[in-house]
C-alpha cells in the first residue's frame, strides 16, 4: 500500500482502507482470505489454499487504488516495478 495508506479489519468482515478518498473503502472478506497488515512497512499481505480467489483479491484491492504513472502513488503489487512518467517541461 502506498505512503499513508491504511488499512484493517473491520468487524471481521470487512477490509476497510483509507487510501487518499474523503472516505474510507469497504470491500467484503472471503473466509478463504488471510490477511495480515504490517504497520511497519506498510503492507498487506494476502494468503490462502486458493490461488484463484487470492488474485481476485488482490486485483479488487489493487483497483481502488492504482499506481500513478506521475507520483508513484497507490497500491501496488509486491516486486511490481512502476515506470514513472516525466511531468511537463519548462521551456
Amino acid at each position: 500500500m502506498g505512503v499513508g495508506y491504511k488499512g484493517e479489519l473491520y468487524k471481521d468482515q470487512l477490509i476497510r482502507m483509507a487510501v487518499g478518498y474523503s472516505h474510507p473503502v469497504y470491500y467484503p472478506r472471503h473466509t478463504a482470505v488471510g490477511l495480515r497488515f504490517s504497520r511497519k512497512k506498510n503492507r498487506l499481505n494476502l494468503s490462502g489454499s486458493n490461488p484463484n480467489v487470492i488474485n481476485q483479491t488482490a486485483a479488487d484491492l489493487y483497483s481502488f487504488k492504482q499506481p500513478d504513472v506521475y507520483k508513484g502513488k497507490g497500491v501496488r503489487y509486491r516486486g511490481f516495478k512502476l515506470r514513472k512518467k516525466e511531468g511537463k517541461r519548462k521551456k
